[in-house]
Parts: structure tokens; sequence; C-alpha cells
């Protein structure tokens, strides 16, 4: 098994940049800037024969699309995205020397467009996904651009949690995926949020992906910060679950030994360190 971490979008959601740049970000990473604040932190894992993407970043449609109609444009607007081919999973594999049609399984952590917006890319893909997941979006519109899965995606569906993992439920094996890589069920951002382990055998992999997002979130009390507080309320689905999550993210934080991970998708100085 071989990771690779890839940001397949840059963001900046609107009035967050100064939040970034003068209070969160006091010691500069690799990737501060006074531009973009958000990176669509995605994995590409190789396997023995296969590839697997854990979540798609934003795709070769969301360029194409950005303008077009809502939600595209309100996006585009609000989170100021660089909309470049060269960050898209699709350009990257290749560029690693894969071939796009290796990817033979996609984890989606959940379908906000910035997770799924490479979906198209992949057509032969199977997309694993929490049911309850694909149930929210089918009665949220208003959140979800469709059109990203409307190519009829190879789903595989979980109902249900299997067992635990550390006190968190989980879903493992996921179906054609070894047992080392699975979800951790996180709701609260969205109604069947997940996360996913990835056990390579060296170190643990915990990949949180909107349960936070900037890593300080897990050490502090981020209600103190406004623009953070008010942009962590407007985007959850269920704020008093997301809470429960990120208290569970903490104590998880905690007990990882010395060499396992946990990240998100979105802070870049957490990509930066990969």
């Amino acid at each position: 098994m071989k990771v690779f971490h890839l940001n397949c979008g840059s963001l900046c959601p609107f009035g967050l940049r100064e939040l970034y740049n003068s209070f969160l970000n006091k010691k500069k990473g690799p990737l501060e800037n006074k531009g973009h604040s958000f990176v669509c932190h995605c994995l590409l894992i190789e396997m023995s024969d296969y590839l697997i993407l854990v979540d798609t970043g934003l795709g070769l449609k969301n360029i194409e699309w950005a303008a077009q109609s809502y939600p595209g444009a309100f996006f585009t607007f609000f989170d100021q995205k660089r909309l470049s081919i060269s960050e898209t999973a699709f350009y990257q594999i290749k560029k690693l020397g894969y071939s796009p049609k290796d990817v033979k399984h996609i984890l989606a952590t959940h379908l906000d467009f910035d997770h799924v917006g490479g979906l198209p890319d992949f057509p032969k893909a199977q997309v694993h996904l929490y049911r309850p997941e694909f149930d929210y979006a089918a009665l949220a519109p208003g959140r979800y651009y469709k059109k990203f899965w409307d190519h009829n995606p190879l789903w595989v569906f979980y109902d249900r949690p299997t067992e635990y993992w550390r006190g968190l439920p989980c879903i493992r094996p996921l179906k054609g995926i070894a047992p080392e890589i699975f979800f951790i069920l996180l709701p609260g951002h969205t109604r069947g949020h997940c996360g996913v382990v990835v056990e390579t055998g060296e170190k643990t992999l915990v990949f949180a992906g909107d349960a936070y997002f900037y890593n300080h979130q897990l050490t502090s009390d981020s209600s103190f910060n406004i623009p953070l507080f008010l942009y962590n309320n407007f985007f959850q689905w269920n704020k008093s679950e997301f809470k429960k999550s990120l208290a569970t993210l903490k104590d998880l934080n905690k007990e990882l030994g010395p060499d396992d991970v946990l990240f998100c998708s979105h802070d870049k100085i957490e990509f930066g360190k990969f």
C-alpha cells in the first residue's frame, strides 16, 4: 500500500482569509499566502492492482460548470476557487504515472461539491457511500449539485455501522476493499458524513473530512473566533452532532500513537506536513 496526498482544489471561503492569515496561521506554513486559505485534501491509495481515491475534490466538471447556474456561480464567488485542471485528481493521477482508469474505488466522505466534484472523471469507479448521506442529498436540493452524479455512478451503499473502532462506530470491511481501509461515522456536517481510516502497517491515517476545518479546533474552543464560529454553524446539518463528532476526535487525537496522523479535508497547514 502506498498513500499519496493530493490537493484537489484551492479555496478561500469568504471572510476567512484574514482570520486564517492573522490568527490561525501564526506559524507560517509552507502553503501560507494572502490568497487561498483552504485546500481540498484527498488521498490516492495504490494497492497491488488498482487505485483508491478518498474524496475527489474539484474535478473537470467544476471548471466547465463553474459559472453556469446556481449553485455553481454562488460557490465560485463564495469560495473563490482557483479552478485549475492541474489541481484535479484526474490530472494529478496521470502526472504520477498512473491511469485514471485504474481508479476502481472512490470513498466519499460526503456529497458536498468540493468532495465529489471529480466523480464524473472516474465513471467506472465504484463509489462507496454511507446511505443516509445519499438519502439526505435527495431531500436537500439547495445544498447539493446533483449534476456530479448524473452519470449514474456505480454506488456501493452501506446502511449501518458494523462494529466499533476505538469507540467510534465504523463500517468494515468495505466491499472489495482491504479491511485496513474503512469508514468511521462522524455525523454533523452532513447527515451521513464519514471519516476514513487507513492502516498502512507503519502508521494509522485518520481522515476526518469536514468534521473540523482547522487543526486548532482539536485543541481549543473555536467559538471564540467569530468568523469561523459563524462558518461552522452555517454549514452544519446538525450542530449538536457536529460538536459530538468533534469532541470524539479531540479524544482520539490524544490517544493516537506518535506516528499516527489525524487530519481534515481543508487545513492547508496539515496538508503541507505530508
